[in-house]
Parts: C-alpha cells; sequence; structure tokens
C-alpha cells in the first residue's frame, strides 16, 4: 500500500474518532443520558428505584396483585395495544386495527419485528395461544373477554370473532389478557419473567428487590441501562428513608407526605398526573338513609371538596365520574358545576328529611391508612343542623374494612381508590356492597354495553356519565397527583401514571 492511501486512511480514521469524541462531550457537557451501546460495547449502567407494593410471586397469569402490573407489563411483557403516560391508547404488539361496522370482527396487524428474548420471532400465532391460554386456563382477567367467539390468524393478521359487541375491547387489550406470551419461555413463572420487552428477569425471591436485565434481543430500542433494580417497600414513607438512605436512585408514586420527607441533597422531585381516583362512597344498603338519592346529593353540596382532598393527603378536585385522563371525559358529561359546595342547597335538600326530633346516627368506616383527619372533616360537616348527625368514624385495617363494609355492609360512608372506569362494574351491580339501585342509571349503563361502534359508544357513555352524576351513588373527590424524587444522577424516570404503569427502558444515570 503506497504512503498516500496509507494518510487518506489515517485521516479518516482519526477524523472518525475525533467526530465521536466531539459528539460523545457535547452530550455529556447538555446532560444527555448514556448510550446503551459506548465503544462498540452495551454499557453497564445499574439504576434502581423504589415502589410501594409486596408481591409474593411474579405470575401475572394467575396471580391478581396490581403492582404486578405496574412493574412487569411494558418492561418484561407487553400487550397487543399499550397505554401511553397520558392514558391514550396506543399501538402496541399489534401496530394497528380494524373494526367491521357491526363491532363482531377485530382485525389487528402483528408488528413484523416482533420477537421474544429468546430471539424466536413473535407473530400472530402466539397471540392466537395467549388468548385461547388466558381463556381456557382462567388467567386473571379471563372474564373481560366474554364476548369472545373465536380467535384465529391469517399471516400477521391476529382476528377476534364476537359473540356480542365489545366496543371496550380495544382498551381491555391493552391489559393483561392482552399479553401476548412466549410458548417456548421454558421459565417458572413465579420467580422469572420473559416474554417479548426490553427487559428479562432470570431469578426472583419475594421480599427481594427486582431485577430487570437488559433484554440484548429487543426488537426495539434497547433499554438505557444494562440492570433496574425494583425496590419495593410498604408505604411512601419506607420510600422516603430508602432514598435518604441511599438505598435507591428514585422512587415513584410519593405522596405529598412522603415526598416531604425526603431530606437527601441532591434531588428533584417532580409532580405527575394520574387518574387514580379516591371516592367516597355511600350506602344505598335499605337501612341507611343515603339509600335515597336526595339524601346523598345533599352530602356532595354540603362536602367540601378542597378541605376533604387536603385531609386526604392533596390532589386535584374531581367534579363527577371521569378524571381529564379518563376514556371519554369531557367537562359537559362530567358535570363540572353539577355539584359545586353549596351548604344551602345541601340544607335545602336534607330539610326534607326533618322528620326525627333526636340527632341521626351515621357511620363512616374507612381504611385507617387515609389518616384521622378525613374522618373529622366528614364529621363537622354533618353534624350541624339540619343534617343533625352523630358520626362514628372507624378506622380499620384490611381485614376490618372486609368485614364491616364488605360482608356485614355495616356503614353509611367509607373509601375506596379506583383507576379510571374500574368501579363503574361494581357501582352497577346492585349485590355489590354499594347497593346502588337505579331504573335510570342501569338503563343508560345496558345501552353502553350493548355499543356496536365505538361512535355509538361514546354516545351513549356520555348519556350514562350524566344519569350516573346525577343519580350521586358515590362522590368522587379527587385525583392523586404522583411525586416522582430521583437523584439528579439519573434520568429517565416515569413521571405520569405511575400507579398504574412504570416503563423503566429510557431510566439510566446522567452522566
Amino acid at each position: 500500500m503506497n504512503s498516500s492511501v496509507k494518510s487518506s486512511i489515517v485521516f479518516v480514521v482519526v477524523a472518525a474518532v475525533l467526530g465521536c469524541a466531539v459528539w460523545l462531550g457535547w452530550s455529556l457537557i447538555n446532560h444527555r443520558v448514556s448510550l446503551p451501546v459506548v465503544g462498540g460495547q452495551l454499557n453497564d449502567v445499574k439504576v434502581s428505584v423504589g415502589v410501594t407494593g409486596s408481591p409474593k410471586s411474579l405470575d401475572i397469569r394467575t396471580v391478581d396483585d396490581e403492582s404486578l402490573d405496574r412493574v412487569l407489563i411494558g418492561n418484561v411483557y407487553e400487550t397487543l395495544l399499550s397505554r401511553d403516560d397520558h392514558n391514550k391508547l396506543q399501538p402496541g404488539l399489534a401496530s394497528s386495527w380494524k373494526v367491521s361496522d357491526d363491532g363482531l370482527t377485530y382485525r389487528l396487524t402483528i408488528r413484523n419485528n416482533a420477537k421474544f428474548a429468546n430471539g424466536d420471532a413473535l407473530d400472530a400465532s402466539d397471540a392466537v395461544w395467549s388468548l385461547q391460554q388466558v381463556i381456557t386456563k382462567k388467567y386473571v382477567g379471563s372474564g373481560e373477554l366474554s364476548a369472545l367467539s373465536g380467535v384465529s390468524n391469517e399471516d400477521d393478521t391476529l382476528v377476534l370473532k364476537l359473540a356480542k359487541p365489545d366496543a371496550r375491547l380495544l382498551e381491555k387489550l391493552s391489559t393483561r389478557i392482552g399479553i401476548v406470551y412466549n410458548q417456548d419461555a421454558g421459565i417458572d413463572y413465579a420467580t422469572q419473567a420473559s416474554a417479548s420487552g426490553p427487559f428479562t428477569v432470570d431469578s426472583w425471591q419475594a421480599g427481594k428487590p427486582l431485577t430487570l436485565q437488559r433484554n440484548t434481543n429487543y426488537w426495539g430500542d434497547l433499554s438505557k441501562a444494562a440492570q433496574v433494580s425494583v425496590v419495593f417497600r410498604n408505604t411512601t414513607a419506607e420510600l422516603a428513608d430508602a432514598l435518604n438512605k441511599g438505598q435507591v436512585d428514585a422512587a415513584v408514586a410519593l405522596d405529598k407526605a412522603g415526598a416531604d420527607a425526603v431530606s437527601a441533597k441532591d434531588v428533584a422531585k417532580e409532580q405527575g398526573v394520574s387518574n387514580r381516583k379516591i371516592v367516597l362512597a355511600f350506602s344505598s344498603n335499605t337501612q341507611s338513609i343515603l339509600s335515597d338519592k336526595r339524601y346523598r346529593q345533599a352530602m356532595r353540596y354540603l362536602i367540601d371538596k378542597d378541605q376533604m382532598t387536603a385531609a386526604l393527603g392533596g390532589g386535584t378536585v374531581l367534579n363527577g365520574p371521569l378524571s381529564p385522563l379518563d376514556d371519554g371525559y369531557s367537562k359537559d358529561a362530567n358535570g363540572t358545576d353539577a355539584f359545586p359546595h353549596d351548604i344551602a342547597k345541601g340544607n335545602e335538600l336534607v330539610a326534607y328529611f326533618r322528620f326525627s326530633v333526636t340527632r341521626r346516627p351515621l357511620t363512616f368506616t374507612y381504611l385507617k391508612d387515609y389518616g384521622s383527619k378525613v374522618g373529622e372533616q366528614l364529621s363537622q360537616t354533618v353534624y350541624p343542623e339540619p343534617v343533625k348527625a352523630d358520626l362514628t368514624v372507624n378506622m380499620v385495617d384490611q381485614a376490618g374494612w372486609q368485614q364491616n363494609v364488605v360482608d356485614k355492609r355495616d356503614w353509611d360512608f367509607t373509601i375506596y381508590e379506583t383507576d379510571g372506569e374500574d368501579d363503574f362494574e361494581t357501582i352497577m351491580n346492585n349485590q355489590s356492597y354499594i347497593a346502588f339501585v337505579s331504573t335510570e342509571s342501569q338503563n343508560a349503563w345496558t345501552k353502553v354495553q350493548q355499543s356496536a361502534t365505538a361512535d355509538e359508544y361514546a354516545k351513549n357513555f356520555q348519556a350514562f356519565i350524566k344519569t350516573l352524576n346525577d343519580d350521586s351513588p358515590v362522590d368522587w373527590i379527587c385525583t392523586r397527583n404522583p411525586i416522582t424524587v430521583h437523584s439528579t444522577k439519573v434520568t429517565g424516570v416515569p413521571v405520569n401514571m405511575t400507579y398504574t404503569q412504570l416503563p423503566l427502558a429510557d431510566m439510566t444515570t446522567a452522566e
């Protein structure tokens, strides 16, 4: 090789190296994240994040534990459709879909580049097998597929046949029943996890951190960290303590008290949004005065939601059944001004019930985790004339709540939390502990369930929300605003919707 050719090659190589060095230096100066590939090698970055929860098993097929959905879906397991961090429906393993005019046939196109962690191709036949497993083995959530009458595939297309319309089917396929499993995974699902997501779990023990390892065969962008350790704690106070002790790099879904308890240096606090609602339920059991619609409406006028929200630890006050992040939300349907805090209106409705000369006994039973302030707040609301009620406040553990509220139904008020529209099935089931009965709401709910198309569903759903809001089986108090606290040395930590999902593929070090 002559000297001029050698010189040219050396020049090109040096220029390329210097160019990469300059780009990398600029990235670091501007706080760009670590690259999955550095110097031709995958990086070995390790980060950790703390969450509340204490799963006993990783078997997402058979264990009904929401902490599994949050940690595993989107990280290890992927669903046919997905949700973004503002709860909008997005493509998942299905890149597109079509619904027939009668709402009885769904055709989902499976991505042609998807594959499992072991390198096997993922195709429509895997989706068929997975749905069949959910139904025949009655995996958690299988009842949501009751309308399904047939599952098949045509090349890269998953074909779903329904016996009756289910306008929420696509939403359901973004949950655990929409997971596509690997037929040849060969894992112990209780202690391992492997599918098509950006991470895998080689082994895990209950009570220990969950180690997510980068899936180097991932069909999409590789995770930015080689390893993410998920550390479980029982309370947000314990998460704050873990941050203060340097045991985790970040903690998600903290409440205000938990975030305020973080005293560690060099941390960032970011408040997100969610559709997790705190709901004050009214007993419609016949022995309760709250079985009367007018009394329930009176309570909604009398309750100061701003003060109630503060007593519950903070959040965004709601004016109806839906939050702005819920499917089908509209200010009109949600009744923005339907039940403002109006003592005069509340007292006017209560006056109808002033047939008793003695004070009325009412019972407020709720989980002690919510603290005493919320009980004090409601006591102050119902004590004065004309309500003239003496409120007995029972703060109980989960077993006590189950026994007194669900089993014995010995209560007038209680509190529960729900994500999105998850509580509508319970509210509209007159055999549930709420025991709500309304011909108008039930008729509107039936129309929703019988909707064939998305447009028909949207129209009927709006009508149902208006009717339900007026019937007032519960009072939707507020949504929780999750707070993420993380070291300034890490980036890509999820902030929004962290009660239900925790995508960790972008989490890495900032240097």
